[in-house]
């Protein structure tokens, strides 16, 4: 099972983006041809604020969970923990769910037109280009997508939302019913790809300073690897 990043642990910097797997090919008059060889994949770097000595243990625990080659964490964007429109409001507020329900369902993606379709929806609940959805796919691993227009739900669903990069495609014909929904359950707040860590964590100590840490990872897409 995926380890959450400790709650108190903050951050001063941080790179959280899509890379993208091309083939350049050089043709005539000195164009370039792009192919896309596989689909995107999320990648992060993470540096702490100096630590008090509860946030290095919490943080230190954590890093030291991931050694080896079985455990990975949730990944998400720092500067970005809320959807915008709600980006003031604190992480327990549930802002884009329709009243009486826990969370967002997703009911449908199709890979070719880059559209997931969301259920339990607040009426008027904005979702900003930009904003970061996720969701446990097939294999059970967190995928992350993130939102390419803005969409303001008209209705409780299904509202139909573009997403980067393509969901694995499903569908599940009518509003998704109670039985599925935790495996459906759309995270949207501090929104996570699966990733690991890449080699070891960096600490940069000294006797008159607090401690920072950091480190990098790429998302892990297949456990069965």
């Amino acid at each position: 099972m995926a380890i959450e990043i400790p709650a108190l642990v903050g951050f001063t910097s941080k790179e959280f983006r899509l890379v993208y797997k091309q083939q350049l090919t050089a043709v005539s008059a000195g164009y370039i041809q792009t192919a896309d060889r596989a689909d995107p994949f999320w990648i992060a770097q993470y540096q702490t604020n100096p630590l008090r000595d509860d946030q290095y243990d919490a943080a230190i625990a954590f890093l030291d969970s991931l050694q080896g080659s079985r455990n990975s964490f949730l990944g998400y964007d720092p500067r970005r923990p809320m959807p915008r429109a709600y980006q003031t409001q604190p992480l327990g507020n549930n802002p884009l769910v329709q009243a009486g329900y826990p969370n967002l369902i997703i009911g449908e993606a199709d890979y070719t037109s880059q559209g997931v379709a969301l259920y339990r929806v607040a009426v008027g609940a904005v979702f900003t280009a930009g904003d970061y959805l996720s969701w446990l796919d097939v294999d059970n691993v967190w995928n992350l997508h993130r939102v390419k227009q803005t969409v303001v739900a008209a209705s409780n669903g299904p509202v139909a939302v573009s997403v980067e990069p393509r969901p694995k495609p499903f569908f599940h014909a009518g509003p998704p019913s109670t039985d599925w929904m935790t495996g459906y359950a759309v995270r949207y707040r501090k929104a996570c790809a699966e990733m690991k860590m890449i080699g070891n964590y960096k600490e940069t100590d000294s006797v008159d300073s607090k401690p920072v840490l950091s480190w990098q990872a790429t998302q892990f897409n297949n456990r069965s690897v």
